[in-house]
């Protein structure tokens, strides 16, 4: 957990010299990109896949929900987004694309991990 917020914290952050807001590629480095950083790599993917695995089960619900905000173009383009969530289009090779169930990426990303 602490890492995830870490890494938030990092992508938006408040530069004082210059007075914008902005990934801070030094605390990045310093965080996550060096030898002794895999733990905290590891505790980032444990927390991905932790959300990932509960929209996994939240995707029947997900897919079917209706979004009616009274904002139909938003509505649409939520529907859109949370349909592209729980279910990612890959090509196959020119054949027109097929889905890949996020609890196969889960699977994948479980097999590099451990």
């Amino acid at each position: 957990m602490h890492s995830s917020i870490t890494t938030h914290i990092i992508d938006n952050f408040y530069d004082d010299t210059s007075g914008t807001w902005g990934p801070n590629m030094k605390m990045f480095k310093w965080r996550f990109a060096n030898p002794e950083a895999r733990p905290y790599v590891e505790n980032l993917y444990f927390a991905y896949l932790f959300v990932l695995r509960a929209v996994i089960k939240a995707a029947p619900v997900l897919e079917g929900f209706d979004f009616n905000t009274g904002m139909k173009q938003e509505d649409v383009r939520t529907q859109h987004l949370v349909k592209q969530l729980v279910c990612w289009k890959v090509d196959w090779g020119g054949d027109g694309g097929g889905c890949l169930c996020m609890s196969c990426v889960c699977m994948m990303m479980l097999a590099v991990v451990y």
